[in-house]
C-alpha cells in the first residue's frame, strides 16, 4: 500500500465512501469508522461497531497479530497479515490485512489505516537457505539453529534445529511472540525486543548473548544473531542464527580486537572501513556499512580491499601523495564492485591514525547516489522557495495594479460629478460611483481568493461566461472610457466560455483594455474590437486597438518584460502586460501580440479548453 495524504484525524467522513475494505482505529485498537465494504466483509453493523476494540469485533484476530499492530503504531508502514480464518481454506486466495500508520497534520501517529484486500495463496514457504548461506558464510561451522522472520506476512518460521533445541514438538506454530517466551528473563527479552525494532526501523543487525530455556525448562546460553533485509528501502525480512555457548562457562574478558574505541566506531551513523595501510587488509566494517550492504563482518575481515575496488595508476597516485604530505584525502569518487554485493558509487575520505606503531586507515564512504539525491531535494527546495517569492512580488504588483485602476475611475467620475449640471447626468454618474463600489468590492474578494489558492492554481479553474467579465471590466473602467470617448465593438458571442480563474480573468481583460486605451495614434478616437472563436484546443480571445503599435523588429522582447518601456509610452512601464502574461500561463495559456508602427495592436489570448 503506497505512503496516502490521510486527512486530519477531525474528519473520517472520507473513508465512507472509499471502495475498499478499509477503517480507521484510534492508538488503543477502538473502531473510529471504516467504508461500508469493511462493514460488510466484517459482518458487522455499524453503528453497534465504531467505538469498540478491534479484538472485540474480530475474535479471530491471532495473539501473534500484536506485535505489528504495535510496530505500526510507532511508524512501521505495510505491515502485512494474512487473515487465516477469512475464508475457506481450501479457497485459492486468502485476505491481507495491511496495516499503515494514521497520522494527523502535524505528523505525529493517532491510530492505524487497516485495509484488507484479496490476493491468491501462495505456495508454503520455508527458510530461505541461500540467503542464509550467504550472510553467515564465515560462521556457518558453528551455527546450530536457523530462523527466518517475514514482516509483510507476519509469519515466523523455525528450522528443524530449532524445534529440536528447545524441545518443540510440531503442534506448536512458530510466531515471533512465542518466540519471545522462550527468553528465561525480562531483560533478556527487552534486549532482543528493541534489537529487532532498530532492524525493522534503521536496519541495524545485531549479534547477542541471550538465555534461553526449552519446554523442559532447561537453560541454554545461545548466541543469537539477525540480520534484516530490505527491498525498495524497507525491510521485509529478518534473517537470523543461533550459535550455542556454554552457560558454566567462565566469562573472560575479551582482548581488544582493535587499536581503538569499537562501540563508538560501530556506532556512528556513517559508513566506516578501517584498513591495514601496508597489508592493504580489511581489519574491520562499522555496523552501520554492514547494515547497508547486508553482510556480516566476516565477509570483509582479512581482505584486501581490491576484492571491491580497482584504482588506477592517476588515482593510486592521488591518493598515496594526499597521505604523504596531508595524513589523508577528501571527497574521491570510487566505484565500487563485487559479485556478491554489487556496484555502488561511494564518495570517499580517509584520514591516517597509528597506534602501538601500526599505521591504520580510516575510511568513510558516503553513497553518492544518496548525496545526488540531497542535493537534487536542497536545489528543488531552493527553486521553490524563488518561485514563492516570485509570486509574492507578482501577487504585491497586482494588488497595487488592480486597485489603482479602481481608484483612477473614482477619481474620473467624483471629477465629472462635481462639474456635471446636468441633473439627469448627474444622477448616471452616482449610480456608475456605486456600481464602480460593487466591483471594488468584488476585486478585493477576487484577490483574498487569489491569495487561498496558492500552489493549486490549476486545480482552481472553472468554466467562465467571458462576456460576463468584458461586461464587468468594462463597467470597472467606464470612467476611462467616457474620458477617452473610446469606442467598444464586443463581437464575442454570449454562449462563448473559457477555462480560468476569475481574478485572472478579469485582471486579464480589464489590462488588455486599458493598454487599448493609454497610446492613442495622432489623437483618435480609441476603438477597441473584442472577438473570440474556439478550437480543439483552445478558446482564443482576441482585442484590436488602433493605437499607435508596436516595432516587433526592435521591441518584441519587451512587450511582456517587467519595467520594460516602448518608445511609444512614455513613462509607462509594461506592468500591465506582464501580469497579464504571467497570469495567463499559470492557466496554463499564452499570449501573443501582431503588432506593426503606426498600425495598432491585436493581442490574442489563448485559453486551454
Amino acid at each position: 500500500m503506497e505512503n496516502l495524504a490521510i486527512p486530519s484525524p477531525k474528519t473520517t467522513n472520507w473513508v465512507h465512501d472509499v471502495p475498499s475494505f478499509t477503517a480507521i482505529v484510534d492508538k488503543d485498537l477502538n473502531l473510529v469508522d471504516a467504508s461500508m465494504g469493511w462493514f460488510k466483509h466484517s459482518n458487522l453493523d455499524r453503528e453497534n461497531a465504531i467505538g469498540k476494540r478491534i479484538y472485540d469485533l474480530v475474535e479471530h484476530i491471532d495473539e501473534t497479530w500484536e506485535d505489528s499492530f504495535e510496530y505500526a503504531l510507532e511508524g512501521v508502514n505495510d505491515i502485512k497479515l494474512v487473515d487465516k480464518k477469512a475464508g475457506n481454506s481450501n479457497s485459492a486466495s486468502s485476505f491481507v490485512w495491511h496495516l499503515n500508520p494514521w497520522k494527523d497534520g502535524y505528523g505525529h501517529t493517532v491510530g492505524l489505516v487497516i485495509t484488507i484486500k484479496e490476493q491468491q495463496k501462495q505456495a508454503s514457504q520455508f527458510i530461505d537457505e541461500a540467503s542464509l548461506k550467504a550472510i553467515f558464510e564465515n560462521n556457518k561451522d558453528s551455527i546450530i539453529a536457523s530462523w527466518e522472520y517475514r514482516i509483510d506476512e507476519n509469519q515466523m518460521f523455525w528450522s528443524n534445529e530449532f524445534r529440536n533445541l528447545l524441545a518443540l514438538p510440531e503442534q506448536i506454530a512458530p510466531s515471533l511472540r512465542k518466540s519471545l517466551t522462550f527468553i528465561e528473563n525480562n531483560k533478556d527479552q527487552l534486549l532482543l525486543n528493541a534489537a529487532i525494532k532498530r532492524a525493522l526501523t534503521s536496519g541495524t543487525p545485531w549479534d547477542i548473548d541471550l538465555t534461553l530455556k526449552d519446554l523442559n525448562e532447561n537453560k541454554l546460553r545461545l548466541n543469537l544473531i539477525g540480520r534484516p533485509k530490505f527491498k525498495n528501502g524497507k525491510c521485509t525480512r529478518i534473517l537470523g542464527v543461533l550459535q550455542k555457548k556454554n552457560l558454566t562457562e567462565k566469562k573472560e574478558t575479551p582482548k581488544p580486537e582493535k587499536p581503538f574505541e569499537i562501540e563508538f566506531f560501530n556506532s556512528v551513523p556513517t559508513n566506516l572501513v578501517l584498513l591495514n595501510l601496508k597489508t592493504g587488509k580489511i581489519v574491520q566494517a562499522n555496523n552501520h556499512l554492514l547494515a547497508f550492504l547486508g553482510k556480516t563482518q566476516g565477509f570483509f575481515k582479512g581482505k584486501n580491499y581490491s576484492h571491491f575496488i580497482s584504482l588506477d595508476k592517476h588515482l593510486d597516485t592521488v591518493i598515496n601523495e594526499s597521505l604523504r604530505t596531508r595524513f589523508g584525502f577528501n571527497n574521491i569518487e570510487l566505484q565500487v564492485f563485487n559479485k556478491n554485493i554489487g556496484r555502488y558509487t561511494f564518495l570517499v575520505s580517509g584520514n591516517l591514525i597509528t597506534v602501538e606503531g601500526q599505521k591504520l586507515l580510516l575510511v568513510s564512504c558516503q553513497d553518492a547516489t544518496r548525496s545526488t539525491e540531497v542535493e537534487q531535494h536542497f536545489s528543488s527546495s531552493l527553486k521553490e522557495a524563488n518561485n514563492e517569492i516570485e509570486k509574492m512580488v507578482h501577487f504585491a504588483h497586482l494588488v497595487s495594479h488592480d486597485l489603482k485602476a479602481h481608484t483612477t475611475n473614482f477619481g474620473l467620475l467624483l471629477n465629472f460629478l462635481n462639474t456635471e449640471e446636468d441633473e439627469l447626468e448627474r444622477k448616471n454618474l452616482i449610480q456608475m460611483l456605486f456600481q464602480s463600489t460593487d466591483n471594488l468590492t468584488d476585486t478585493i474578494k477576487g484577490l483574498r481568493e487569489l491569495v487561498a489558492i496558492k500552489h493549486q492554481e490549476n486545480t482552481k479553474k472553472k468554466k467562465l461566461n467571458l462576456n460576463d467579465f468584458v461586461y464587468k471590466v468594462l463597467q470597472i473602467n467606464n470612467g476611462v472610457i467616457k474620458k477617452k470617448n473610446a469606442k467598444i465593438h464586443n463581437e464575442i458571442d454570449d454562449s462563448v466560455m473559457v477555462n480560468a480563474i476569475p481574478a485572472y480573468l478579469e485582471s486579464t481583460l480589464s489590462n488588455l483594455v486599458l493598454n487599448g486605451l493609454r497610446f492613442l495614434n495622432n489623437n483618435e478616437r480609441p476603438v477597441l474590437i473584442l472577438s473570440a472563436e474556439a478550437n480543439k484546443k483552445y478558446t482564443v480571445f482576441s482585442i484590436e486597438d488602433n493605437s499607435m503599435g508596436i516595432d516587433l523588429d526592435e521591441e518584441a522582447d519587451k512587450v511582456f518584460g517587467l519595467y520594460k518601456k516602448l518608445k511609444n509610452m512614455g513613462d509607462s512601464t509594461s506592468m500591465g502586460l506582464y501580469l497579464t502574461k504571467y497570469q495567463i500561463e499559470l492557466m496554463g495559456g499564452r499570449i501573443e501580440v501582431e503588432s506593426a508602427k503606426g498600425e495598432g495592436n491585436v493581442f490574442k489570448v489563448y485559453f486551454p479548453v
